[in-house]
C-alpha cells in the first residue's frame, strides 16, 4: 500500500508542512532533525517529501497565504508607522509608499530629439539635474 498520494498530502505531510510554515522561533521541535526524532517521520524521508510537486506547491502556497494575510501586512504596517512616528525617516518613507499617500513625483521627459540617445550631453545634464532637484525638493517634504 502507498503512503502517498501523488495529489494529496497525507496527514505525516501535512503536519511537517504546518511545522515548517511557523516562524523558526515558534517551532517545537526547534530543528528539522529534531522534528524527525519526535514524529514517527525519518529525516530523509521529510527531505524527500520537499522535493515532490505536490509538497512544494502546498508549501508555496501556504508561505503566500501567511505572507499575504491581511492580519500580518496590517501589524507590519502598524510597526512601519510607530517607527515613523517615532522619528524614523526611511519607516515613515516606506509606509507611505506601501500606502500610495506619497508617491514619488513623476518625471515626464518630453523633447523635440526623435530619441534620448540624440540628446546633446548639455541636455542631458540638464534633465539629470533637474530630476535630481525634484527628487531632493520631494525628500526635504517627507522629512519636514
Amino acid at each position: 500500500m502507498s503512503t502517498l498520494d501523488e495529489n494529496v498530502l497525507n496527514e505525516r505531510q501535512e503536519a511537517y508542512l504546518a511545522w515548517l510554515c511557523l516562524p523558526p522561533a515558534e517551532r517545537v521541535p526547534p530543528t528539522k532533525k529534531a522534528y524527525s526524532r519526535e514524529t514517527p517521520v525519518d529525516y530523509k524521508t521529510m527531505l524527500r517529501w520537499e522535493k515532490l510537486d505536490v509538497f512544494r506547491t502546498a508549501w508555496a502556497k501556504a508561505v503566500d497565504d501567511i505572507v499575504g494575510s491581511p492580519e500580518r501586512q496590517q501589524r507590519l504596517l502598524d510597526r512601519l508607522y510607530d517607527a515613523g512616528i517615532a522619528g524614523d525617516v526611511k519607516s515613515a518613507d516606506l509606509y507611505f509608499r506601501v500606502t500610495g499617500k506619497m508617491a514619488p513625483a513623476q518625471l515626464t521627459v518630453s523633447t523635440s530629439k526623435a530619441a534620448v540617445s540624440e540628446l546633446s550631453d548639455d541636455d542631458l545634464r540638464s534633465l539629470v539635474a533637474s530630476a535630481a532637484a525634484n527628487e531632493q525638493s520631494r525628500r526635504l517634504k517627507v522629512v519636514g
